[in-house]
């Protein structure tokens, strides 16, 4: 879960941190720390707020950006800016 580590950013005043912790994954969004439940090796889901984040790799098989799908209907690209 490392490799999820880092800032993305939805917005330019908008950013998500993910941190990896023992064998969990979080995601901290303003002062709320939010632990992520695996869907799949690369999907993950927030109880709090019925969304999912999903991370892609770009050619070089690195972590780059990640979708986060609200209502598991619609995506919304957030960049991975640093980590």
């Amino acid at each position: 879960m490392k490799e999820y580590e880092g800032t993305y950013s939805m917005n330019e005043n908008m950013n998500l941190t993910f941190v990896a912790e023992r064998d969990s994954l979080f995601v901290i969004m303003a002062e709320n720390k939010i632990e992520l439940k695996p869907q799949s090796e690369n999907q993950f889901f927030m109880f709090e707020s019925d969304a999912s984040i999903r991370f892609e790799r770009d050619e070089n098989n690195k972590v780059d950006k990640a979708i986060l799908l609200d209502g598991f209907l619609t995506g919304n690209t957030i960049l991975k800016i640093e980590g």
